[in-house]
């Protein structure tokens, strides 16, 4: 049933929104190859293509590096045999990355359970109960959506957290950080929670900042609308 609901749900659902980014990263590619790696969001707000998408390129610079990286195989074959990028292709291409991160997700929550004292067992059972939730199912699967990126690394980062790693778990907050910003609703309270000095607070807060600031930094001005989707989003 599990392997029938996750056919149908890969190949028959999605949304638009992982389209635009699958089409989004064949443009970074075809920006980076063509030495305009700089021009990438103003590319993609031009719009001299026929890809499909409505929005201009609003997230930040490592969403499309990564989805370029995943798509770099196809965007190569494309160009040995001089073949335009198949759309339909792309987008369940694309889709496996959110999927894998889902995967990876349920291995993170076995690690964290792990780490806090719980057996083998258990902790086996906790990452099938997440692997098995209808809403962790939906979004990776049936709609696409990127949430599993910056889980997978806020789990990963609570990892570090229960094992009084500070250094770490401010490094990998700061990886999904620039995938969504729900990682921060979790990096303050638990930093404050742990940590009494102003100082130690000040320096993991910042080292959590460590791939978003020059990401951000590196584009700015340049990146169009993205900044007013950033502040809405935050």
């Amino acid at each position: 049933f599990f392997t029938l609901a996750l056919v149908l749900a890969f190949f028959f659902m999605s949304h638009s929104d992982l389209w635009e980014t699958a089409n989004h990263s064949y443009v970074f590619l075809e920006s980076v190859f063509s030495g305009n790696f700089m021009n990438f969001y103003e590319f993609c707000a031009a719009h001299n293509n026929t890809y499909y998408y409505i929005n201009v390129a609003n997230y930040n610079i490592m969403i499309y590096v990564l989805f370029g990286l995943w798509e770099l195989p196809v965007f190569i074959f494309n160009q040995i045999f001089s073949l335009p990028m198949n759309e339909q292709f792309i987008i369940y291409w694309a889709k496996i990355v959110c999927v894998g991160f889902y995967i990876g997700c349920g291995y993170m929550v076995k690690r964290l359970c792990k780490a806090l004292g719980i057996n083998e067992n258990k902790a086996a059972m906790a990452a099938m109960f997440f692997l098995f939730n209808p809403v962790a199912f939906y979004s990776p699967m049936a709609m696409g959506q990127y949430d599993t990126l910056c889980l997978f690394f806020t789990l990963w980062a609570l990892c570090y957290y229960v094992k009084k790693d500070m250094f770490r778990f401010s490094l990998m907050i700061g990886v999904g950080i620039v995938f969504k910003f729900f990682p921060l609703l979790i990096l303050i309270p638990l930093l404050l929670l742990n940590e009494k000095k102003i100082l130690n607070i000040a320096k993991y807060g910042l080292m959590s900042m460590w791939l978003y600031i020059p990401t951000t930094a590196l584009f700015l001005g340049r990146t169009g609308n993205a900044a007013a989707f950033t502040k809405a989003m935050i």
